[in-house]
């Protein structure tokens, strides 16, 4: 899975694309195409390090997302005070 969601594989099929409005590969380019296929414990090891690093990765993103909703919400709260004059910028 990792392998064909890569950049480079990615890039690959897009390479045989045609037509203009919808690109597709035809599917016999793909069957044909050959892989390179380590060794199933190999495999095992890759794909337990990348899991582990795309989890610290989404869990980064999910903190980042958190914080940004937490300042939106204090801008929208300190707009409101400044709006409503609880707060006096006027000497700032």
């Amino acid at each position: 899975m990792y392998q064909l969601i890569s950049r480079k594989y990615i890039d690959y099929a897009n390479s045989l694309t045609y037509g203009v409005k919808m690109p597709r590969v035809d599917p016999n380019y793909l069957k044909n195409t050959k892989h390179a296929i380590p060794l199933k414990t190999e495999q095992t090891q890759i794909v337990e390090y990348l899991d582990k690093a795309t989890s610290k990765i989404d869990e980064t993103i999910k903190k980042t997302g958190k914080r940004i909703k937490l300042l939106e919400e204090y801008k929208k709260s300190l707009i409101h005070n400044v709006v409503t004059g609880k707060v006096d910028v006027r000497n700032i």
